[in-house]
């Protein structure tokens, strides 16, 4: 069977997606390769979800065990992996009860279908509304994708469940005014991951969940992207201090093996009866088993500290880069989930940006139509965090090299940098202009050797004489590029009479300062001199020594040969003795 191209894929495929042009092929750890064997420094991390990396041991090990003794029996059944998943989520978290499902979505269209049956079952059907926030996602389910806050999700689709409100992320004020006893529940991300990596602000957090409380409405967390570790703790969550009473999870939960959950305190989870909700796939023994063992790996708290180390080290790189370049108004994250706003001169350009890093080897994400992503294995060192970055930063720089140069300015304000090359060009050369027009101080050099002959130390006097000549010029030209613009004359006039001053001090005193110019030209002269004997006696040393070191390197091997042989000639040689490598040589000798 051939090798698979993209060509196929536009054949066979309901267009949902825009795969880049090229068919991956396998992977290790950080690292992707294609049908070509191109090597890819990862920095999407399959959008969050290969927290071990690309094909790692654990996940295979667990695939392998599992799937000799059982892959899947429907619900029908219960199953020892899906138990032991169950436990182990809930010791981990304090939840108290768990639902599997095998996506994100899925996860997420569980918690708001519960909290619509907790509310109704609680305080009756007008109980209903739902607030949302803008630029959130919830996934692509026709209930979960009206919730989100991006209506170029949604529209086209027909009518819309009803009761669904969306308010500005981060707005306290327009929170207060809209929530109230009609309000079911309240769902929001920790960080907005499609919306363009955006953190929710800790004391907007907190007065949701008051006024949660207060208006009896469940707080939904939706931790598919933020969740299992990427944050740098479990669920983004604890580091807000705040508690949802659903908390959703999926992606990074089983390495890339298809798995969800929705978690829930009894009080919320027993509105849920047999034949209200289910899924035939979700909780399935394969998925179950490979997520517990990835679980166990990615909650240990030393595995948490790398991914905060980590985080941190990545965000100071991609800091540092804004700082030479300035190319981002802002960057932000959680962990290692980070997005990077581009500066507003390159936005219409973030799609050649991505392609333009995978030409160069590096895999990254958008997000938000402004926003490089970037959530890289949670195994990621710091080298290839280093590298990633490095190469991230050559593509930014062609990308600013072809800006437009009426655009540089707006750019550098917008940035907070000091000036933009343009503007920085322009005022050098208007200043240096003026500085060129005045000879004075050049015509003056010549004449001050002549009266500095008497002694010795007349020399350093002239030019500590004319430093305060040369520096009355300078303060016209404020900027280093000022020299270049100056005629070579005039540069070549300057530069060469302090040292003419020193050297023929004695014969300017006899002659006139105008033929004291011809010795400027000896002391370039007289330094090449020696340099062709000196080139000619190397030549001829050459093939002597190249004589030398191949009767060394002769006389060594006859050594190495008759040491060889008589090892081998004594009773005490044994071919075990050496290793491979050590045998290969000796043969090679003897």
């Amino acid at each position: 069977m051939t090798q698979p191209t993209r060509a196929e894929y536009d054949q066979v495929m309901i267009p949902c997606y825009k795969p880049a042009d090229l068919v991956m092929t396998h992977g290790k750890k950080c690292r992707l390769y294609d049908s070509q064997n191109r090597s890819y420094l990862d920095f999407g991390g399959g959008i969050a979800v290969n927290s071990l990396g690309n094909a790692p041991k654990i996940v295979r090990k667990a695939l392998k065990a599992q799937s000799a003794k059982l892959c899947h029996i429907s619900n029908v059944f219960t199953n020892d992996a899906t138990l032991k998943l169950a436990k182990r989520l809930t010791s981990l978290t304090g939840f108290d009860r768990v639902f599997f499902t095998n996506s994100g979505a899925e996860s997420n269209e569980a918690a708001l279908k519960l909290a619509r049956r907790t509310a109704f079952d609680d305080y009756g059907e007008q109980k209903d509304e739902i607030i949302s926030f803008t630029h959130s996602f919830h996934g692509r389910t026709f209930f979960t994708v009206c919730v989100g806050g991006q209506d170029k999700y949604s529209s086209g689709f027909g009518p819309r469940p009803g009761a669904i409100t969306h308010l500005p992320f981060n707005d306290i004020g327009a929170f207060e005014k809209q929530i109230s006893d009609r309000t079911c529940a309240v769902i929001f991300e920790p960080v907005q991951g499609e919306g363009g990596v955006l953190p929710v602000d800790p004391a907007f957090a907190k007065r949701v969940r008051e006024l949660c409380d207060k208006h009896h409405a469940l707080l939904i967390l939706d931790e598919v992207q933020s969740g299992c570790a990427r944050s740098g703790t479990f669920f983004a969550y604890e580091q807000i201090g705040i508690r949802p009473d659903i908390v959703t999870t999926a992606k990074g939960l089983a390495g890339g093996v298809p798995i969800g959950c929705v978690l829930a305190n009894d009080a919320v989870a027993q509105h849920f009866k047999p034949g209200t909700h289910g899924s035939t796939f979700g909780g399935n023994a394969l998925a179950c088993a490979v997520g517990n063992a990835v679980l166990k790996h990615i909650s240990a708290p030393e595995f948490l500290e790398k991914v905060v180390k980590r985080g941190a080290f990545m965000k100071a790189s991609l800091e540092a880069l804004n700082k030479e370049l300035h190319v981002f108004t802002e960057v932000r994250g959680m962990g290692l989930l980070i997005g990077c706003e581009l500066i507003p001169e390159l936005r219409a350009q973030l799609g050649d940006i991505q392609k333009a890093a995978l030409k160069a080897g590096l895999i990254i994400l958008t997000a938000g139509g402004t926003t490089i992503r970037l959530c890289p294995p949670l195994i990621i060192k710091k080298r290839e965090i280093t590298e990633g970055v490095a190469i991230l930063k050559s593509v930014l720089k062609g990308f600013l090299a072809n800006l437009p140069k009426s655009e540089e300015p707006v750019k550098a304000v917008k940035t907070g940098s000091r000036k933009t090359r343009a503007s920085a060009k322009e005022p050098a050369v208007k200043q240096v202009k003026p500085a060129a027009k005045t000879p004075q101080t050049r015509k003056v050099q010549p004449a001050k050797p002549a009266a500095a002959a008497p002694a010795k130390t007349v020399p350093p006097q002239a030019v500590k004489a004319e430093k305060p000549a040369a520096e009355q010029a300078k303060p016209a030209v404020k900027t280093p590029q000022a020299p270049k613009a100056q005629s070579l004359k005039t540069a070549a006039s300057r530069k060469p009479v302090p040292v003419q001053a020193v050297k023929t001090a004695a014969p300017a005193a006899v002659t006139p300062s105008a033929p004291a110019k011809k010795p400027a030209v000896e002391p370039v002269k007289s330094p090449a001199a020696p340099a062709a004997p000196r080139k000619a006696a190397l030549k001829k040393m050459l093939p002597p020594l190249r004589r030398l070191r191949r009767q060394r390197q002769k006389r060594l091997s006859l050594r190495l040969r008759q040491l060889l042989r008589q090892f081998r000639a004594s009773r005490r040689f044994k071919p075990r003795q050496l290793s491979p490598i050590g045998r290969r040589a000796a043969d090679a000798f003897v």
